[in-house]
């Protein structure tokens, strides 16, 4: 397993609105190297070694845990995430109380996204749900 096994990819980190996920223990990066011959690539680096180098940080990379306590925090509501065997995905979900707009009742409405990363598979309802909220 490496570390980027353990938060979503670079392409979903940058969908991160600014402020969100600010205190995430990882953030990823543009990595600079002053070895002769090495190229910049992207890479993860942890936030508290962060502050004592030259790289550029490009958005936060949280992990499993901080993304199901944002949603756990926005909802009020544990989230729940989960293998299924079958298909070898991870899949997250959760349950929440929205108003309908023309009945004026509150419905349950159940956000729920599947991928191979299980942190990944939590972003996507996270997302959803910042969409749900709006």
């Amino acid at each position: 397993m490496k570390l980027e096994d353990l938060v979503p990819p670079l392409g979903s980190c940058r969908q991160i609105p600014a402020g969100e996920f600010a205190d995430s223990a990882l953030v990823w990066c543009n990595i600079y190297s002053f070895e002769p011959n090495t190229k910049t690539h992207i890479g993860l680096w942890v936030r508290e070694n962060f502050e004592s180098t030259t790289d550029l940080p490009i958005c936060p990379a949280p992990t499993l845990a901080e993304i199901m306590a944002a949603i756990g925090h926005a909802t009020g509501r544990d989230p729940v995430c989960g293998y299924d065997h079958g298909v070898g995905e991870w899949w997250g979900l959760v349950d929440i109380r929205k108003r309908n707009p023309v009945t004026k009742e509150h419905d349950w409405l159940r956000i729920a996204f599947r991928d191979r990363n299980p942190a990944t598979a939590a972003f996507g309802v996270w997302l959803e749900l910042k969409e749900v909220s709006k």
